[in-house]
């Protein structure tokens, strides 16, 4: 943060939001989740502004984009004070480690660093879904749904067809949370103990089923309701969205997510007469 470079750009700044990842996945996907995240551009229009080199695209980025800023763990923590020293990650570097629980441990503390991002996470999704499978990337998705923190979910590159078959057609595209992986066993028990209290495992499975349905592309949820309505009123609705002024754009958004009632939403996801609201020209 000291670099001739990050001071140009303002020097240090508070990160809004935490990216939530696993260490399996590609390191470009984490990279480039954080990017869509913060541009909002969709995958395939990522890949073409990048592709010609960032200028393209540049009219359609918000003011916001370009001063984004994420926390990510293995730039945040100190892993040579957790994880290094053991059967799985031999080292000699002598770092004195804390164990999980206690005050000087770094690996433990995400819902009060969490509580610290007023974007609430950005979960990066691989191909595969391996986030979804991975204990402490559900924990962290356990203690924004805790702190009733925004969630979003970034996929940078398109997800495999059979797991976006399963998607649409309402299968489970990912394992339920009791069945998740870890590298550690005492970490997975701890964890889903934290869940089983704060969410139950039934309310949280479903959280994330509707987050995928929700979020995911091209599969149902927002996408199925858009589908349902007459093209030419929603596409004069979104035209009259995007002809506001960016700022008064902003403040419709921050405005639709303070008011979200989650527990109305997921009532009424369950309820096939959900597409039952149209939209009108008034």
């Amino acid at each position: 943060m000291e670099s001739s470079l990050m001071r140009r750009r303002g020097g240090p700044t508070q990160p809004q939001k935490l990216i939530s990842h696993w260490w399996g996945a590609d390191l470009c996907d984490t990279i480039l989740s954080a990017t869509q995240d913060a541009s909002g551009l969709v995958p395939s229009d990522l890949e073409e502004w990048l592709d010609e080199g960032c200028a393209s695209a540049g009219p359609c980025l918000g003011s916001m984009a370009l001063i984004a800023s994420h926390w990510l763990c293995f730039l945040a923590v100190n892993q040579r004070r957790s994880i290094c020293g053991s059967d799985r990650n031999p080292c000699t570097c002598g770092s004195e480690k804390f164990a999980s629980g206690h005050a000087l441990c770094e690996v433990d503390k995400f819902e009060k660093i969490l509580a610290k991002m007023p974007g609430g996470v950005v979960v990066c999704l691989d191909p595969a879904l391996g986030t979804l499978t991975r204990v402490w990337c559900l924990a962290e998705i356990n203690a924004a749904l805790h702190l009733d923190s925004p969630i979003s979910f970034c996929l940078s590159r398109k997800m495999s067809t059979e797991l976006e078959s399963k998607l649409v057609s309402g299968k489970q595209a990912v394992p339920s949370v009791e069945d998740c992986e870890a590298s550690c066993e005492e970490d997975k028990v701890r964890i889903l103990d934290t869940v089983k209290s704060q969410q139950g495992f039934s309310r949280f499975n479903l959280e994330i089923k509707v987050l995928m349905e929700m979020q995911g592309p091209q599969v149902n949820g927002i996408s199925a309701w858009i589908k349902a309505q007459t093209p030419r009123p929603f596409q004069e609705f979104t035209d009259r969205f995007f002809a506001l002024a960016e700022e008064e754009r902003r403040i419709w958004r921050v405005r639709e997510v303070t008011s979200f009632d989650r527990a109305r939403f997921l009532a009424a996801l369950q309820n096939p007469a959900r597409f039952e609201f149209k939209l009108t020209r008034d």
